[in-house]
């Protein structure tokens, strides 16, 4: 049977704790606490004290984490006349939003979004198919009973989307996506082939 290592941090007391098997560091300055983990460990808080601290030996490691969007930060969202009423609400949320020309066909929407942009539409079953050759992907809220039309982003209709967007990390994925808004703002996501 394989033991975990317990490591035992007091936040507020400057110290170092190693754990038995030598899989991890812990350094703390004030309440502050970088962890490197080697390993497994069973991690146990203990708030002691929070009194200001002397000198303190040792380092403590900073990161530098850089995040990098497949997609582009400027994430696209070709919205379907039916719910252009939408548009407002997801710019305010950050997203650029494109309104196809009225009256336009299933074939200009798919070309007008391929090289990446993203389709949100009441019919997606429209749209699935030639998401891979036109390279686009597909959000569909067909199940999103209420369309709400407020302008701004209070909406709850753009409130499950912009969460279901978020949550699936889609802008990040490489590929074609279906992600299918539910009415209580969960979502399932389907990878396109």
């Amino acid at each position: 049977m394989l033991s975990t290592p317990i490591i035992d941090l007091r936040l507020g007391d400057a110290q170092e704790a190693h754990s038995a098997s030598g899989g991890g560091t812990h350094r703390t300055c004030g309440s502050a606490a970088v962890y490197s983990l080697a390993g497994r460990a069973n991690l146990r808080f203990n708030q002691l004290s929070a009194a200001p601290m002397g000198n303190i030996v040792g380092t403590t490691t900073q990161y530098r984490d850089v995040i990098e969007l497949a997609k582009g930060s400027h994430y696209t969202l070709l919205v379907d006349e039916n719910i252009a009423v939408l548009k407002a609400g997801l710019q305010d949320e950050g997203y650029k939003v494109v309104i196809p020309p009225r009256g336009a066909s299933d074939q200009e929407i798919k070309e007008l979004a391929s090289g990446g942009w993203t389709i949100l539409t009441r019919n997606s079953q429209d749209f699935l198919d030639d998401a891979a050759h036109f390279d686009y992907d597909v959000i569909g809220i067909e199940d999103i009973r209420f369309l709400d039309e407020k302008p701004d982003r209070t909406n709850q209709t753009v409130a499950k989307i912009a969460g279901a967007l978020r949550r699936s990390e889609l802008a990040t994925r490489k590929g074609n996506f279906f992600l299918k808004v539910m009415d209580d703002g969960s979502f399932h996501l389907r990878q396109l082939v």
